[in-house]
This record gives C-alpha cells, sequence and structure tokens, in this order.
C-alpha cells in the first residue's frame, strides 16, 4: 500500500480469517486467543428498530490485522 491510499482489506477478521492471514489454523488462532497472546474484538450489539433482539456484546469473535501483524513481529527470529 502507498503512503496516502486506502486499504481496502478489511481491518477485522474472523477465526478462520486470521488463520488464513497467518497461514495456519484456526484452532492455532484460538490457542493464542486462549493463552492471552491475541486480544479479540466483541463489538456492542444493540436492539433492532422493532425493539426486539437482546443488547449487550456480540458473541462473534474478530481478530484486529493490526494485533495480528503485531504478533508476527513479536515472533520473528533471526538466523544465528
Amino acid at each position: 500500500m502507498t503512503p496516502g491510499t486506502l486499504d481496502s482489506r478489511p481491518r477485522l477478521l474472523s477465526r478462520e480469517g486470521a488463520a488464513e492471514y497467518m497461514s495456519t489454523s484456526s484452532r492455532t488462532v484460538q490457542r493464542l486467543i486462549e493463552a492471552g497472546k491475541l486480544p479479540v474484538v466483541k463489538l456492542p450489539v444493540e436492539r433492532g428498530a422493532n425493539g426486539v433482539g437482546q443488547a449487550g456484546v456480540s458473541r462473534r469473535v474478530l481478530i484486529d490485522r493490526r494485533d495480528l501483524d503485531a504478533l508476527i513481529d513479536n515472533y520473528k527470529e533471526t538466523q544465528r
């Protein structure tokens, strides 16, 4: 991406999307989440316009691409 251009890729990814981004399995992503090494985003949910539904936090777990990049950077190694 060049400076000054917008990135068309989504910033938030599902577990499966995060796994694909890192070329690993969704189970590995889940383990990283459970170990506290990868934060998750849970967006708020509002009631529907007709008042039906429950307000609260989405059950859907999303992962920020920036957190994936930081995780990858933290695990980089150099050859010795």
